[in-house]
């Protein structure tokens, strides 16, 4: 996320159950690489399933790569959507990578 003008952008992707691959109801832990310039002012990183109230980690604007996570999160009805809100000055950016989302198996 980025713009020459101050900006406020939410980057998401909803991910479902498929014939191939089942997203099984449980418990998840969402991590990711994020990379911010100081003029990012705010951003966070946030998972939520169904009707249930979103799980959040705001970020701190840093720019050395970083790994985040959320711990917990409850996946129901085989879906959940992930994203990352970001506001920040003009020139301002945040760098995501290395998304994963792996279901707690209890070990």
């Amino acid at each position: 996320m980025s713009d020459k003008i101050p900006f406020k952008r939410t980057v998401s992707q909803v991910i479902s159950s498929t014939p191939y691959v089942a997203l099984k109801d449980g418990l998840y832990t969402l991590t990711a690489m994020i990379r911010c310039s100081p003029g990012t002012a705010k951003i966070k990183m946030y998972a939520q399933s169904k009707h249930a109230h979103p799980a959040l980690n705001y970020i701190t604007a840093d720019e050395s790569w970083k790994k985040i996570r959320i711990e917990k999160i409850k996946v129901t009805g085989g879906q959940v959507e992930i994203g990352f809100i970001g506001e920040g000055a003009a020139h301002g950016f945040c760098i995501v990578d290395d998304v994963t989302l792996i279901m707690n198996t209890g070990l």
